[in-house]
C-alpha cells in the first residue's frame, strides 16, 4: 500500500475472521483499497476460484505476495507421509498453484516469504524446511522463465508472526535475534527495487550463530 498499490486483496483460511479489520480501515485512509476473503491457497479450486473473481472486479492482478506458512514441531524421525503433507501444503501447494494459475498475467512481482529454515535449517522443522526451499527453487524455475520470482528466507519477525516467545529465546540462545517488522518491510522493498531472487533476512548475532551452527 505504501507503495501506491491501488487495491491489496487478503485471503486466508479465516478470512474476515483473521482480525485484520483495522488494518484494513488504517490502509483505506491511506488511498488504497482493502478487500478481506476467505480462501485456502493450499487448494487449487479456491486459487482459481479467487484469481478470478480478481479479475473480474479489476483492477488487474499486479502481484503476488505469497505469505502463507504452517508451524511444526516434529523430529525427522518422526515425519511421516501425513505429517509432511500437513507441514508443506500451505507453502509449497499454495505456491505451486499460484505459479500455474496466474502464468500469463505478466506479473510485476511474485514474492514468496521463504524462511532461515530454507537457508541452513531447523531443527524439528523437517517439512517447514523442505517446503521453504521448495518457494526458493520456484522463485529461481520462474526467473529461468522469464517470469518475476523473488524469495525472501526471513529471520524470525518481532511483533507476532510465526515465533512465540519460547521460541524467542531459544533462536536468541543460537544467535538469531527478532526482527522489527518497520525495518524487515523496508528489506523488503530494497529487495523488490533491486530485483533479487533469492535473498536471505534476518537478525543475527554471527559469533553465537556460528558456535552452535558448526557443533
Amino acid at each position: 500500500a505504501g507503495r501506491g498499490a491501488p487495491r491489496v486483496v487478503l485471503a486466508s483460511r479465516t478470512g474476515p475472521a483473521a482480525g485484520a479489520g483495522a488494518l484494513a480501515a488504517r490502509l483505506a485512509e491511506a488511498g488504497t483499497t482493502v478487500t478481506i476473503v476467505k480462501a485456502d491457497i493450499s487448494e487449487r479450486p479456491s486459487v482459481r476460484a479467487l484469481l478470478t473473481w480478481i479479475a473480474a472486479s479489476g483492477p488487474r492482478l499486479s502481484a503476488v505476495m505469497h505469505t502463507a506458512g504452517t508451524a511444526q514441531a516434529c523430529q525427522v524421525a518422526d515425519a511421516s507421509v501425513a505429517e509432511l503433507t500437513r507441514a508443506m501444503a500451505a507453502k509449497a501447494a499454495g505456491a505451486a498453484h499460484l505459479d500455474e494459475l496466474t502464468v500469463g498475467q505478466d506479473l510485476d512481482a511474485f514474492v514468496m516469504f521463504s524462511s532461515i529454515a530454507a537457508t541452513w535449517g531447523s531443527g524439528a522443522q523437517p517439512g517447514y524446511a523442505a517446503a521453504n526451499a521448495f518457494l526458493d527453487a520456484l522463485a529461481e524455475n520462474r526467473r529461468g522463465r522469464g517470469l518475476a520470482g523473488t524469495s525472501v528466507a526471513w529471520g524470525a519477525w518481532d511483533g507476532g508472526g510465526m515465533t512465540d516467545a519460547e521460541g524467542a529465546v531459544q533462536l536468541a540462545r543460537r544467535g538469531v535475534r527478532l526482527m522489527d517488522p518497520q525495518r524487515a518491510v523496508a528489506a523488503l522493498g530494497q529487495v523488490l527495487d533491486g530485483d533479487e531472487g533469492l535473498v536471505t533476512v534476518s537478525d543475527m548475532d554471527w559469533a553465537r550463530f556460528a558456535a552452535s551452527f558448526t557443533v
